[in-house]
């Protein structure tokens, strides 16, 4: 009898650990939804369900994110860190989340983009890197980041764009690039015959996309 009721408080205990919620948080069970959004946080909260699918931790005051802060959310699909002070990201920031299909960085103080910072997120779809203080970017985002569909690199400092970097995108159909500082010189060619390229093909995005994106993942 005493060996049943202490292996039944063990797999209560070990349930409790796998279905636990951060203090500060909210968790939504059926939508596999953590919600930590205005929160005060400054690091990305430990201990989140395993089978969290959408992440949000938008207006906080993250700065650094751990190699080791999404290692326990492997099913991850949705990730929003918008709004808060990240201001690098490290290459195996994003290893463990071979499943993440949409994440947004936007407004934070990012200035460069390493070519292996997303080369591991072989699912990724729509990443938005906009209103940053990015510099320039590699000449690849990696091998696996073939699905994208959708890149908006609005409102940083970025001078050019490489053609390479487009040309590794086959399945763009959305790009977003206004309010950056664009050189009128040589280097930005590439870019221009890229866009006539894509505009004659038809995949050009709109603006009404994008701001469709933004309020989905502000509500």
């Amino acid at each position: 009898m005493k060996g049943s009721l202490l292996l039944m408080s063990t797999v209560m205990t070990i349930i409790d650990l796998v279905s636990s919620c951060p203090l500060k948080c909210l968790c939504y069970r059926f939508s596999k939804t953590v919600d930590c959004r205005n929160r005060g946080l400054t690091e990305v909260p430990s201990h989140l369900p395993a089978d969290t699918q959408i992440l949000l931790l938008s207006n906080n005051h993250i700065q650094k994110i751990s190699q080791h802060a999404f290692t326990d959310t492997l099913s991850l699909k949705i990730l929003d860190l918008s709004n808060n002070s990240v201001s690098g990201l490290l290459p195996n920031t994003f290893k463990e989340l071979q499943n993440l299909q949409i994440l947004n960085l936007t407004k934070n103080f990012i200035e460069y983009v390493d070519n292996k910072t997303f080369s591991s997120l072989p699912h990724l779809k729509e990443l938005d890197i906009s209103s940053n203080s990015i510099l320039s970017l590699p000449e690849t985002l990696g091998n696996n980041t073939r699905r994208i569909t959708l890149l908006s690199l609005k409102h940083n400092k970025l001078e050019k764009v490489d053609r390479l970097l487009l040309d590794s995108l086959p399945n763009l159909k959305v790009v977003l690039f206004k309010g950056n500082f664009w050189q009128c010189n040589c280097q930005v060619f590439g870019l221009k015959l890229w866009l006539e390229s894509f505009l004659y093909r038809g995949d050009a995005g709109t603006e009404n996309h994008q701001e469709s994106q933004e309020k989905q993942w502000r509500n």
